[in-house]
């Protein structure tokens, strides 16, 4: 890159003796509800006469809560108009300006369209309401904007997301703008607005950009153009925006910030270069010493210094990594700036994965238990869920025959240790527990015992019951244990319980018994009071195969239909159901003139069904008769029921009402089936309609 070493000596041409840091006063309030906030401001805004001074009170108050409110941006912006719209010149207008433009900031609200070319929604509004200000002043409504509304709405650039370039172009058209008049000019918080909008940006040469505007900071301040002057933060952002492209450049801006009292680096400067190195461990850790040595006549707390280090050697894969990891974190405790924290010691258990090495990992852990009861109660236990979490997950991953059996062992030493140690089960360890059961064929006990100490903790989701009821797929005979299991989710899972319907249908029919497919077709005919749950098209289909092989298949059919009709409206004219429905009916010799009134409903719905589906359905019965005419050379009922139907599907397919005819294999076996000459010549008419000789002359060419 061009610029990674330009000499820094270009920021030597300002001095600052002591520059005042930049105070933001928060305001501690007592925290309302969103429904009382909510009522608070609709009263004011309902309000006809003019507003008291307790109503001014209570406006103002509630203005500065909603500036605390997430998504209460519309609600601020209304009451403001209220407000403003009787306020008198020694009212702090500016202040209620400012506060909406907080609430405008924590409002997420954003359409669907938004682009990197485009305004986010809250940047939008805020902008609408600081050019209604600047507005207003002219027609000497109210005062100007002052600096703080300005960085009010600056602030709401730089917390819009995803990084925007319109954002970052508006952002700094404004700064610059007031850079011009002055009237007022930017502050140092104008600056490190535009500076953290910049170290957004994913486009090549944005930190390169976001040094430029530090300079031009500095050059400003050098001058004497303004109050605004460079300052920690300034700098910490820039050495955000290297840390990803040039770790040495943000390197030198640290060696350039320690010379210079006025722009001291703090935790997070170092902090930020040490994560920069995380592919070089070895020059992390010299930066790593030399924050140690810089702060070593402070107080200051520099354990997330001591936890970047310890990153860059677990990820580094090198072979000293564990070694150096652990000489680090022991020697740790010697300075009395360094706290290891629970997320130290989970930083030593991946260096010990990223090795390979889990058994090693599991060792330090059970150490780490030994040790992790504090004598003091109220000093924080290195022992954490999560700590099991990054060992379970380390058993999951590594694909070992005894890691089930092992995650099963620190299940139970996480539920002992829950009374004493802050590492109780959560969801996701009794899921990662059921992937390894799965992922290793366990037992479904297992997989039982570990839902039912899931569900007396109630830690359950979707993902434990799904886990147990693939587990019970492999297991058919665990087939009613399954739609037990089914409805023990219903009751403490409220929503995805379609998905676990599916798989308790899977497992039920699996099972092969009438029983369990009886259950299955209860099951997928029952409906549920919240409609929580809709039977996916695969289960119609596949409870209407599995009947289809039993004396019951017609009856089953008919049922399904009946429901259908009835009560699932949305998916009555659903093509592959409705085959399933036909092809299963057919199957039963009792059920095969129903099934023939069943298809002429269909048609009749203008929804038949498709070609294969017609021949299938008409050459199973066509079977039938052409078998019973063998035995006793008489046309039955059925045939007669059968012309009836293919008359109803021609004229309907000539009418286009419907799209696919029988194939005509079909009308050829009718056609041998017919008694009288009259019969057949009919046929051969119906045969020639749905496919006349040109269009068969075609056919045959291609």
């Amino acid at each position: 890159m061009r610029r990674l070493g330009r000499p820094l000596s270009r920021l030597q041409h300002w001095l600052i003796s002591s520059p005042p840091a930049y105070v933001r006063t928060v305001t501690t309030t007592v925290p309302r509800t969103t429904e009382s906030l909510s009522v608070k401001v609709q009263s004011l805004l309902t309000q006809k006469d003019t507003m008291t001074p307790s109503q001014w009170q209570l406006g103002d108050k509630t203005l500065q809560l909603l500036s605390q409110q997430p998504d209460k941006g519309e609600l601020a912006e209304a009451l403001l108009e209220r407000m403003v719209s009787e306020a008198s010149p020694e009212q702090p207008v500016t202040v209620w300006y400012r506060w909406v433009m907080r609430a405008w900031a924590l409002t997420t609200t954003s359409t669907d369209t938004t682009t990197e070319n485009q305004l986010p929604y809250s940047v939008f509004r805020a902008h609408q309401l600081l050019e209604k200000m600047q507005q207003r002043h002219l027609l000497q409504q109210h005062a100007a904007p002052d600096i703080a509304v300005y960085d009010a709405f600056l602030y709401v650039c730089a917390a819009s997301r995803p990084y925007s370039a319109a954002v970052a172009i508006l952002a700094q058209s404004l700064v610059q703008r007031l850079e011009q008049t002055g009237d007022p000019y930017p502050s140092t918080l104008s600056y490190n607005n535009v500076l953290t909008i910049l170290l957004q940006s994913p486009q090549y040469g944005a930190a390169s950009h976001a040094e430029d505007w530090l300079l031009r900071l500095s050059e400003h301040s050098a001058s004497g153009l303004g109050p605004a002057q460079p300052n920690t933060q300034s700098f910490n952002r820039v050495l955000h925006a290297w840390k990803a492209q040039a770790p040495d450049r943000a390197y030198a801006i640290l060696q350039f910030m320690k010379q210079h009292n006025s722009i001291a680096p703090d935790v997070v400067s170092f902090a930020t270069v040490l994560h920069a190195y995380r592919d070089d461990p070895e020059t992390a850790e010299q930066v790593f010493q030399e924050a140690l040595q810089y702060f070593s006549q402070t107080k200051i707390d520099l354990t997330q210094c001591l936890d970047a280090v310890l990153i860059a050697w677990a990820y580094s894969r090198r072979d000293d990594a564990v070694e150096k990891v652990q000489a680090l974190l022991r020697n740790a405790y010697d300075v009395p700036q360094l706290h290891p924290t629970a997320a130290t010691h989970r930083i030593c258990l991946q260096a010990f994965f990223q090795n390979g090495d889990v058994d090693a990992a599991t060792q330090y852990l059970y150490e780490m238990i030994a040790a992790g009861r504090p004598l003091d109660s109220n000093a924080p236990s290195i022992v954490t869920t999560d700590a099991f979490h990054v060992v379970l997950q380390g058993w999951l991953d590594s694909g070992r025959p005894e890691a089930l059996e092992q995650s099963q062992e620190l299940l139970q030493v996480m539920m002992e240790l829950s009374h004493e140690l802050p590492c109780a089960p959560e969801v996701s360890t009794f899921v990662r527990c059921l992937q390894m059961v799965w992922n290793h064929k366990g037992s479904p006990q297992s997989a039982l015992q570990i839902l039912e100490q899931a569900e007396q903790r109630q830690m359950v989701n979707f993902y434990t019951y799904k886990w147990v009821l693939q587990i019970l797929e492999r297991s058919p005979s665990y087939a009613f244990v399954a739609y037990d299991v089914l409805q023990r989710a219903l009751s403490n899972v409220k929503v995805e319980s379609t998905a676990l319907h599916r798989l308790t249908m899977d497992t039920l029919l699996k099972n092969r018994s009438l029983s369990a497919m009886e259950l299955a077709l209860q099951l997928l005919l029952h409906e549920f009071p919240d409609q929580s749950i809709r039977a996916l098209e695969l289960s119609y289909v596949s409870v209407l195969q599995a009947f289809a092989r039993t004396a019951r298949a017609g009856a089953v059919a008919i049922e399904v239909y009946q429901h259908i009709c009835q009560n699932k409206p949305s998916i009555r004219y659903n093509a592959t159901i409705r085959n399933a429905i036909l092809q299963t009916m057919v199957q039963s010799e009792d059920y095969q003139i129903r099934a023939c009134d069943v298809l002429q409903e269909m048609v009749s719905d203008s929804q038949g069904p498709d070609r294969a589906c017609l021949d299938d359905f008409l050459g199973t019965l066509l079977l039938r008769v052409e078998a019973s005419k063998k035995k006793q050379n008489v046309q039955s009922a059925l045939t007669k029921r059968i012309i009836q139907l293919l008359e109803l599907l021609v004229e309907q397919h000539r009418q286009n009402i419907i799209e696919d005819c029988p194939s005509l294999s079909i009308f050829r076996r009718v056609y041998d089936l017919c008694n009288s000459k009259e019969e057949a010549q009919k046929i051969k008419t119906w045969a020639r309609t749905c496919y006349p000789p040109e269009r068969l002359e075609e056919k045959a060419n291609r």
